[in-house]
C-alpha cells in the first residue's frame, strides 16, 4: 500500500489538501518523481493503492484534480477495507473516496484533518473579526495567553501576540463605538486568589492594556448590552478558602468599566446573558457552597434599574449555563461536573415553558465543563466538552443533534481534558475550536479545531 498523509514540508500541497478537506472533498497528491502518495488526513492510517497505469495529481490551485485511472481503487481505515469498483470518471472517484472517508471518520473517529495549536494548560478560546480579519484568543493558565491571527494564505492560525497573564481561564472580546476590547480572567497569582484581571483595548496593531479590575479567582467574563448601555460581568469563584464571594456586574462610564452590582455567588463558575419577550437575563453557574457540590444555580432578571433574584435551579458542581434558541424556544444547558464522588452523572436541558425553565432532557456527560450550540443551516446541534471521567483525562466529547423533539447523539471527538468550545464560520466553513487542558500527565498538549466537511466534524 501507498501510504498517503499531508506532507508537512509542502506548504502548496498542505494548502490544497486543507482547503479541500474543509470542503468535504478528500484530496489526493501523487509525489513528484515518486512512489508516494499524499493526502490531507494529518499522518493517519488512510491508504490508497491505485492501479499501476493510474495516476492522481492536484495542482497548486486546482481544486478538482485531474485523475486518470483504468482499475479500482482499495482503501483501507485499519482493519476496514473498502473497494472502488469499476471504472469510474474523476467526480466519481472523488465522490467514491470521499463518501469512504466520511464513513470512516463518523465509524471509527480515527481520521483528524483538524489545526492543532500548541497550548499550555489551553482553557479558553474567543473567536473574533476586526477589519475582515479572523483571529483567536487562546487562555492558558499554565503559562501566557495568546493571539492568532487567520493566515488565508497558508490556511492556519498563526500566534501574532503573546500576552501576559495569570492563571488564566477565559477571554471575554466585545465591541464598544467601534473599538475591540477583550477582558482577560485571571484566576490566582500563585498562591494568592486576590488578583487583577484585565481589559485589552485595539490600537490598531495588538492589544494594550486599558484597565485592571481586582477579582478573586475570576474565571469568566460576560460582555452585554442593555438600553444602549455596556455592562461586564465576573464570576469570581473563591477567596482564600471561602466560596461564598460576591461576582459583580461593572458597568461602562464612557472610558472604562465601574462597578455597578455585586451579586453573591457560590463557588460562581460561568456567567450568561440572554432576552426572553424583552426581558434582560443573567445566569450564572453555582459550583460549589464550600460544603455541598448539590447547589442551586441561578437566574437574574433585569427589573429596569438592577438585577434581582427570578429562579433557582438545583445543579451538581456546574461549571457552564448556556442559552440558546431553536425556532423560537429557549433552552438552558447546564454542565454538571462532579458530585462529590463521581465526574460521572447527567448533564441537563432545560426548556423555557413561558414563565420559567423546567426540566426538558438529561444527558449523560464525564466531567462536563461547556456547551456550544451550532448552527449550520438549518441544522442544529448542541455540543458537550467532557473534562474527565473517574480514570481518565483521555475521554470523548460529544455532538448531539437536534431531531425536532429531543437532543441525539451524532458524534464523538477525541478530548484530552477538554475545557472550552468554540463555533465560528470563516469564508462560508464552519469550524469548531476545542481547548484541551490536560491529558492525564502534561498540560503541554495540542488543542484543536476542527472543521465541518457537510456530515460531521473533522
Amino acid at each position: 500500500f501507498l501510504h498517503c498523509y499531508l506532507h508537512q514540508s509542502t506548504m502548496n500541497m498542505k494548502r490544497v489538501a486543507l482547503l479541500m478537506c474543509a470542503l468535504g472533498v478528500c484530496a489526493l497528491v501523487w509525489g513528484q518523481g515518486t512512489d508516494e502518495g499524499f493526502v490531507g488526513l494529518d499522518g493517519r492510517d488512510l491508504r490508497i493503492r491505485p492501479p499501476t497505469d493510474g495516476t492522481v495529481f492536484v495542482g497548486e490551485y486546482d481544486l478538482l484534480a485531474t485523475i486518470s485511472q483504468q482499475a479500482s481503487y482499495i482503501v483501507s481505515l485499519k482493519d476496514k477495507v473498502f473497494e472502488l469498483q469499476t471504472q469510474l470518471t474523476a467526480q466519481e472517484t472523488f465522490n467514491a473516496v470521499n463518501a469512504v472517508f466520511q464513513c470512516a471518520v463518523q465509524d471509527e473517529g480515527d481520521l483528524d484533518i483538524s489545526m492543532t495549536i500548541a497550548s499550555n494548560g489551553g482553557t479558553d478560546w474567543a473567536h473574533f473579526v476586526i477589519n475582515d480579519t479572523h483571529y483567536l484568543a487562546l487562555a492558558n493558565n499554565e503559562a501566557d495567553s495568546l493571539v492568532l491571527k487567520w493566515n488565508r494564505a497558508v490556511l492556519e492560525f498563526e500566534v501574532v501576540q503573546t500576552i501576559p497573564t495569570s492563571t488564566a481561564i477565559d477571554w471575554e472580546h466585545f465591541v464598544i463605538d467601534g473599538v475591540d476590547y477583550m477582558a482577560v480572567a485571571n484566576f490566582r497569582d500563585g498562591a494568592s486568589f486576590q488578583v487583577n484581571s484585565e481589559v485589552f483595548k485595539w490600537n490598531g496593531t495588538e492589544f494594550v492594556s486599558h484597565q485592571l479590575i481586582l477579582t478573586t479567582g475570576a474565571v469568566d467574563w460576560q460582555h452585554f448590552e442593555i438600553d444602549g448601555i455596556h455592562y461586564l460581568a465576573v464570576a469570581n469563584h473563591r477567596v482564600g478558602s471561602s466560596y461564598a464571594t460576591n461576582s459583580v456586574v461593572y458597568k461602562w462610564d464612557g472610558t472604562q468599566f465601574v462597578s455597578f452590582q455585586p451579586i453573591l455567588t457560590k463557588g460562581g463558575y460561568n456567567w450568561d446573558s440572554f432576552t426572553i419577550d424583552g426581558a434582560h437575563y443573567l445566569v450564572v453557574a453555582n459550583r460549589y457552597t464550600g460544603s455541598s457540590y448539590q447547589t442551586n444555580s441561578q437566574v437574574l432578571k433585569w427589573d429596569g434599574t438592577k438585577f434581582v433574584a427570578f429562579q433557582d435551579i438545583p445543579t451538581t458542581s456546574p461549571l457552564v449555563c448556556k442559552h440558546f434558541e431553536i425556532n423560537n424556544k429557549h433552552f438552558l444547558a447546564v454542565g454538571n461536573h462532579y458530585t462529590g464522588s463521581s465526574y460521572e452523572t447527567n448533564s441537563q436541558i432545560l426548556l423555557w415553558d413561558g414563565s420559567q425553565f423546567s426540566n426538558f432532557q438529561s444527558v449523560p456527560s464525564k466531567g462536563a465543563f461547556d456547551w456550544e450550540h451550532v448552527n449550520i443551516d438549518d441544522l442544529h446541534f448542541l455540543v458537550l466538552a467532557n473534562q474527565q471521567s473517574d480514570s481518565s483525562f483521555a475521554v470523548n466529547s460529544e455532538v448531539f443533534q437536534w431531531d425536532g423533539n429531543h437532543f441525539v447523539s451524532f458524534q464523538h471527538i477525541a478530548t484530552y481534558g477538554a475545557r472550552d468550545l468554540e463555533h465560528f464560520e470563516m469564508d462560508g466553513i464552519h469550524y469548531l475550536g476545542v481547548t484541551n487542558w490536560f491529558d492525564g500527565t502534561s498540560h503541554q498538549i495540542n488543542s484543536r479545531v476542527m472543521v465541518w466537511n457537510g456530515k460531521c466534524f473533522i
